[in-house]
């Protein structure tokens, strides 16, 4: 199998796991801090307003833990790339969120 052939697989789990992470923001994030608008969506149905906050941060947990499986087999453990994912989900989530969305540790072994 050559290196990226499994690169295909690893931008939609990526994709919804931001559009989740969207979501989330709209709704329990800081303007100033994440640098979007928020409450655009209060009193929408999203993901987040039917499924609640914890099962949102589940599935971005599921999501991107996927994604570094994929990086794994398509670029490597050591691939600068699971940094820029951590980054995304680190920055943009509160710190004991991330450390949930984020953590390969806990999730990455499913």
């Amino acid at each position: 199998m050559r290196r990226g052939s499994n690169c295909g697989v690893s931008p939609p789990r990526l994709g919804h796991a931001f559009q989740l992470l969207d979501d989330l923001l709209d709704h329990h994030g800081n303007a100033d801090r994440t640098g979007k608008d928020v409450g655009k969506d209060v009193g929408k149905s999203t993901i987040g307003s039917v499924i609640g906050r914890e099962s949102v941060l589940g599935r971005i947990a599921e999501h991107v833990a996927a994604a570094h499986r994929h990086l794994d087999a398509s670029v490597g453990a050591k691939s600068l790339m699971h940094g820029c994912v951590d980054f995304i989900f680190e920055e943009a989530l509160p710190t004991d969120a991330a450390r949930a969305a984020t953590s390969r540790q806990d999730v990455g072994a499913k």
